[in-house]
């Protein structure tokens, strides 16, 4: 990974990545939030109980799990507008023909991005600072949020996306990896890591957040926890 303050990259973080040359420990006393759905997710079954169990099991290298219920009903706005105003940009700069030649999801992302209005990217950027002291009032009880990676198991190859999680149905592409959009929208480091397979021999993982600016710390609850659930030598059969 890359680390250090870059004078001319404004998005750098200040301090010395030498830290991240020592190693990474195997244990760990942090306290794990254990978010779930976060209020807003719909998950199959076993990504969730996958995903669960492998949260619990940092009680085995030190550390414990506790249940919170963080508010992010609004992150799923911010994620949409921040993300349809750089298709906007995108959009801006193609030459001349070359959106029609673009898939369909594309051209769709460009059109939202345009229909925005000034009053509903202020909103947003109010949204936004509203889930920032969330998570700064959750990261004062827990060191890190722990929910699934993804709300399903891998699909077949065949299938652009899922159009249906647990028995609800998908509106568009996004919607069945919200869990990863609605992160995004905190602007928070995060990790994922393998939380074991299941009975088909299919990958599932755990995500870690850690408060913006601790991506060290991150990395350090995460091999502990990792540890704890040694499953990143297992390779899904491929048939």
């Amino acid at each position: 990974m890359l680390a250090g303050p870059l004078a001319e990259d404004l998005n750098s973080l200040p301090g010395d990545p030498a830290a991240y040359a020592a190693p990474l420990p195997s244990t760990t006393g942090a306290t794990i939030g254990w978010g779930g759905d976060l209020g807003v997710l719909t998950y199959d079954a076993e990504p969730f109980e996958f995903a669960r169990a492998a949260a619990a099991r940092v009680s085995d290298v030190g550390g414990s799990m506790i249940d919170v219920a963080p508010d992010f009903s609004m992150a799923e706005e911010i994620f949409r507008v921040f993300r349809g105003l750089g298709y906007r940009r995108l959009g801006a700069n193609l030459p001349d023909g070359a959106l029609e030649r673009t898939k369909s999801t594309v051209q769709e992302n460009i059109a939202f991005g345009r229909s925005l209005d000034l009053d509903r990217v202020m909103h947003a950027g109010e949204l936004r600072a509203r889930l920032h002291r969330n998570m700064a009032h959750l990261f004062a009880e827990v060191d890190v949020l722990a929910l699934p990676t993804t709300q399903v198991v891998p699909f077949p190859v065949e299938l652009e996306y899922p159009t249906e999680v647990a028995g609800q149905p998908m509106t568009d592409y996004l919607n069945w990896m919200m869990s990863n959009c609605v992160i995004t929208a905190t602007g928070c480091p995060a990790i994922s890591i393998p939380a074991g397979l299941t009975d088909e021999g299919l990958p599932t993982g755990l995500m870690l957040v850690a408060p913006i600016g601790e991506e060290r710390r991150l990395l350090e609850i995460a091999s502990a926890v990792e540890a704890a659930n040694p499953f990143s030598a297992q390779v899904p059969p491929i048939a």
